[in-house]
């Protein structure tokens, strides 16, 4: 189930690099933007939800330096 809301996620931020930019760089920047705001909000909503809960009350910045980077990559 996590693989496909991966996958849906990234087809969506997909979409926003391709409303929004005409380069293809710009497009995949864009896009991981919008992957690591997704992130934030999330990270916010979780604790609340009781999905799961960081030590120390808020995440690190490297996971949303991971977020981004991995959307570069895919």
């Amino acid at each position: 189930a996590m693989g496909f809301a991966w996958l849906v996620t990234m087809a969506g931020a997909r979409g926003v690099g391709y409303a929004v930019a005409r380069s293809g760089p710009v497009r995949v920047l864009v896009g991981a933007a919008a992957i690591v705001l997704l992130d934030v909000a999330l990270e916010r909503a979780a604790p609340r939800l009781d999905y799961w809960h960081w030590e120390g009350g808020s995440p690190p910045l490297a996971n949303f330096a991971a977020w981004g980077g991995a959307t570069l990559i895919f």
